[in-house]
């Protein structure tokens, strides 16, 4: 392989903590969780999981990764999606963190 780069690629990582406010159980978070996951996916094309409060019924902690090629880029795609979140309706972003590897 040989050729010049005009950058490098960037792994960045959103985490998002999040609040479901009509969720009365862990099938109800479940049922607002899943396809929020699956939309992110596919609208975005980056891995999601989630990581965290996967026993709270209202809570969850949400990781989004997402490969581009730069960190300026990288950055932008995942704070593009935590605006996304902070205008869906069914849940609350808490916080949310960026992080450029």
């Amino acid at each position: 392989m040989s050729g010049a780069r005009d950058s490098s690629p960037a792994i960045g990582l959103l985490m998002l903590d999040l609040f479901f406010p009509d969720a009365q159980s862990l099938k109800g978070k479940r049922s607002c969780t899943l396809p929020l996951m699956a939309q992110l996916r596919r609208d975005w094309n980056v891995s999601v999981a989630e990581t965290g409060d996967r026993d709270a019924w209202q809570r969850a902690t949400i990781a989004v990764a997402a490969v581009n090629t730069s960190s300026g880029e990288a950055h932008r795609t995942l704070d593009e999606i935590a605006r996304s979140i902070e205008r869906n309706h069914r849940l609350q972003l808490l916080d949310y963190s960026i992080e450029i590897i």
